[in-house]
């Protein structure tokens, strides 16, 4: 028996364990690591693995892709769209994806039986270079593909195109600007060019507003601008071909007889411009409508005179711009 302070005694106390580490916090963690890195590995395995429905690869962009600034463009010759008219059967392997301006021409070729009603058309109202980028990491899926949505990777894998038609770009600069939107277009593109290197990839550009109004952030300038990158995205990939519709609205603004919704939006095409659209895609505009080639304007020494000047500031405009190419090729940004 031990004594208290004042001499008397008190019964001995039980002689208590010493604890343990607390093992329950570890155990956690590491059973959360161990799940994470098994959906991990579903993840990948159902993105590279092959389906047992017969289509191949389940289709979800896995690549991460580089931005624009990092690219280094290759100077090849872009397939030619206008060799002549081409017939229903050439669009069969065809998919075009879009938002509310590629549904007025899938709206005009199924209801006229143009040629390029054979495609096979995806389009959402304001579906975004931005969407599809999020769609791998569980972003909305807002394509619907038989009853079911779908990514714009497995869309491809379904219907076993070979080509694709893709128009996308005005809720991009209305909820961002024509900078970041063109960042997240390369990013796409580039990811769909490395998952699937044998497709061949059509960009059909943002049509222009009427005039010089202003609509949701959206203008003529930043269209145009937004375009202008598109272009040398495909300038710079023998898979992508940059389809000239600028040719149908030469002075960058869309004209009014071509346009559908002249007291809202001042952007949908109607069918006059509609059926414009799907010759140049055809190939029927080409042959009516013959380049000529231009003359020679006189000019100074190097024969600058009368060039167009660039639509980009010096050294690039806005957020992952390209930067300018040095005279040995290399246009890779210092580090």
């Amino acid at each position: 028996m031990a004594k208290d302070r004042d001499g008397k005694r008190r019964p001995s106390e039980k002689k208590r364990k010493k604890s343990g580490p607390n093992l329950i916090p570890f155990l956690t963690a590491v059973l959360v690591l161990f799940a994470a890195g098994g959906i991990a590995a579903l993840l990948h395995a159902y993105s590279t693995a092959e389906r047992g429905d017969g289509y191949g690869a389940a289709g979800r962009i896995v690549e991460e892709p580089e931005f624009f600034s990092t690219m280094r463009p290759v100077a090849t010759a872009n397939p030619s769209l206008s060799a002549g008219v081409r017939t229903p059967e050439e669009f069969e392997d065809t998919l075009v994806v879009g938002d509310d301006l590629t549904r007025q021409l899938e709206d005009y070729v199924q209801r006229t039986g143009h040629a390029f009603a054979n495609a096979h058309f995806l389009t959402a109202s304001g579906y975004s270079w931005l969407d599809i980028y999020n769609e791998p990491t569980g972003g909305p899926l807002n394509l619907v593909l038989d009853n079911r949505a779908v990514s714009l990777i497995e869309a491809l894998l379904r219907t076993g195109a070979k080509k694709l038609y893709i128009q996308l770009g005005v809720s991009d600069i209305r909820e961002m600007d024509e900078y970041y939107a063109k960042d997240y277009a390369q990013m796409v593109l580039s990811a769909i060019l490395t998952s699937q290197p044998e497709l061949e990839i059509v960009v059909m550009p943002i049509t222009p507003l009427i005039g010089a109004i202003e609509y949701d952030g959206l203008s003529n300038t930043s269209i145009a601008t937004f375009n202008l990158y598109l272009r040398a995205f495909c300038d710079g990939n023998p898979s992508c071909t940059y389809l000239d519709l600028d040719q149908l609205c030469p002075d960058g603004s869309l004209p009014m007889e071509y346009c559908a919704d002249p007291e809202s939006t001042c952007l949908l095409w109607n069918d006059t411009a509609c059926a414009l659209w799907a010759s140049v895609i055809d190939g029927s505009y080409a042959l009516e409508h013959p380049e000529e080639t231009p003359e020679p304007e006189d000019g100074g020494e190097g024969g600058t005179d009368g060039a167009p000047e660039s639509t980009l500031e010096e050294g690039g405009a806005g957020r992952g711009d390209v930067a300018p190419a040095s005279e040995d090729g290399d246009n890779a940004p210092e580090a």
